[in-house]
């Protein structure tokens, strides 16, 4: 979480889980959890942590674009 700046606080807040919800979610079988909630959270993650990785790759490029190194195909 700490990839995405999201604390637990606010990860409860913004999906209105409590703690313990918050650990089943984060340590729990997918299929013992709130499904439809759980679901819902974790495709928000994922597109987050999606655009993170792409925002990365993003700036790998251009640092290797600028370092002047040639880039063998």
């Amino acid at each position: 979480m700490a990839t995405l700046d999201i604390s637990r606080e606010g990860l409860m807040k913004d999906y209105s889980i409590n703690e313990c919800q918050l650990k089943d979610f984060l340590f729990g079988k997918p299929e013992e959890s709130d499904g439809e909630k759980f679901r819902s959270i974790y495709d928000d993650l994922k597109v987050k942590m999606d655009g993170k990785i792409k925002e990365s790759n993003k700036s790998a490029r251009e640092q290797l674009l600028n370092s002047g190194k040639k880039i063998e195909q």
